[in-house]
């Protein structure tokens, strides 16, 4: 007898009655980035038919997934047994899945209230599972990150090389600073400018250095949540390194890392975090909530990027920018896709970057108009992957991309 070609192996019962509540309004289609420069023309996937792009919106993947639960389980499959269902058909959506930033403006959208964002999640997990995902661009992540500690091929050694020597390091104290792989490797002076800040209003403050490991927020992305339990050990091992510096709350630059501390670290801990978990806008902001000496005048339109870990994921939209207007002659504006409704940057994390390199760029280029259409001349955001994303994408440059904390330190005279 012919076996279902699927399964629901990490599905819920919820996520499974989901697949059902999905009326087919189409009002994701209208804010999908991925969706929005395919059906432009100015992103074209590989094998691309054009009489099928919507196959790559929430809506039409909700539908094709659920075609293929009823060949496997309907009432014709339990009747007379399940069809066949070719396996190049499922490996196409599989790719399409992948296709994807995991941004989540899907699920703010929805009118059903589906959690897309979870749903995605698990059907990435499922077809890893299965041997269909992810994308053959990904699979580094499955080999390095377990190697090296972090998804750059860095050494460990090198995780603190960035430090100042006239910072004082604490070996422990109640605050810690997460630094994150992206920021430690790739984008340093977001780290010098955490550090000076907390020197400079007289904060102790201890780290990890060569002991951290990466969060593994990419390799959960991509659907390796508990593939051979590497995240679980690495979140464990941090941890414990936190708790024995005797750790009671802890900064993090990056929104990957943050959000899975928040979500993920409980669960991989088997209980309560030993510490309080915060991302670095939210404590500067309250930080300039009192005295700040400025030093620097930043006479310019500023406007701000939502990282979507940060907003969407986890809420966080009006510390950023209350940290923004207190920065001495920034002249504030939002962009027209702003807060939980914000255009992604198309990096997600770095797997789709990583992934499909010329979607992000497209998407970045997209997301870099946004700012130019408010006339800024400073586009801010509070996240190293989106940082390095809109720079890398800013084409001539007319518009000057920052990260918060750095902006706040250049503002103190502390960079």
């Amino acid at each position: 007898m012919q076996k279902a070609c699927v399964t629901t192996d990490g599905l819920n019962a919820t996520q499974l009655m989901e697949f059902d509540a999905c009326t087919r309004c189409g009002e994701c289609l209208k804010w999908c980035p991925v969706y929005d420069v395919i059906s432009r023309g100015i992103f074209i996937p590989d094998g691309f038919n054009s009489s099928k792009e919507t196959e790559y919106t929430p809506r039409d993947k909700i539908h094709e997934w659920k075609q293929f639960m009823n060949t496997g389980y309907g009432l014709r499959a339990r009747l007379f047994s399940p069809k066949k269902i070719p396996e190049s058909v499922i490996q196409e959506f599989s790719d399409r899945l992948y296709h994807c930033a995991a941004c989540g403006i899907c699920s703010t959208v929805c009118p059903a209230g589906i959690n897309l964002t979870g749903l995605w999640d698990s059907l990435r997990t499922n077809l890893v599972n299965r041997g269909n995902g992810p994308l053959r661009s990904q699979k580094f992540f499955t080999e390095v990150v377990p190697k090296y500690g972090n998804p750059y091929k860095a050494e460990q050694k090198d995780r603190l090389s960035w430090l100042p020597d006239d910072i004082n390091v604490s070996e422990s104290a109640e605050i810690a600073y997460f630094v994150g792989c992206t920021v430690a490797y790739k984008a340093p002076m977001h780290a010098v400018s955490v550090v000076r800040i907390l020197q400079e209003f007289n904060i102790p403050f201890t780290m990890l250095g060569e002991d951290e490991l990466c969060c593994c927020a990419d390799l959960i992305s991509i659907g390796q949540r508990d593939t051979e339990n590497i995240a679980r050990d690495f979140a464990r091992k941090n941890i414990e390194a936190l708790k024995e510096k005797g750790v009671k709350k802890v900064l993090f630059s990056c929104p990957g890392c943050y959000h899975v501390s928040m979500t993920e670290w409980p669960r991989y801990y088997g209980e309560e975090l030993p510490f309080e978990c915060v991302h670095i806008s939210q404590f500067i902001s309250e930080l300039l909530d009192g005295e700040a000496e400025w030093k620097n005048q930043i006479d310019k339109i500023a406007t701000y990027h939502d990282p979507c870990h940060l907003g969407r994921y986890m809420g966080i939209y009006e510390e950023p920018r209350s940290a923004i207007k207190r920065l001495p002659g920034i002249k504030f504006v939002e962009m027209e896709r702003n807060r939980e409704f914000q255009r992604c940057c198309g990096a997600g994390g770095n797997a789709l970057k990583e992934g499909v390199s010329d979607l992000t760029r497209t998407i970045a280029k997209v997301r870099i108009g946004d700012a130019k259409d408010v006339d800024a001349d400073i586009l801010v955001t509070s996240c190293p992957c989106c940082f390095l994303t809109l720079s890398d994408n800013n084409g001539n440059g007319h518009i000057s991309v920052e990260d918060l904390t750095t902006l706040c330190a250049r503002s103190l005279g502390l960079i």
